[in-house]
């Protein structure tokens, strides 16, 4: 979480994957520019159906 605060305060845009997206998406309540999707890393279908670039998000995406 402290990651996303300190990204988003420097003005970038955040996709958080979480295993339970509503809990994610309270914890980070408040953070503007933030996009909160459901991921499982232990389900590889779930790695798949994450769309970190689409048409609906930035071309240029970095992930930690």
């Amino acid at each position: 979480m402290e990651v996303t605060r300190a990204l988003t305060k420097a003005g970038a845009s955040v996709v958080v994957g979480a295993r339970n997206p509503d809990g994610a998406a309270e914890a980070l309540r408040g953070l503007f520019r933030v996009e909160v999707d459901k991921l499982d890393l232990i389900d590889p279908s779930s790695i798949d159906a994450l769309p970190l670039v689409g048409s609906t998000r930035e071309s240029r995406c970095t992930s930690l």
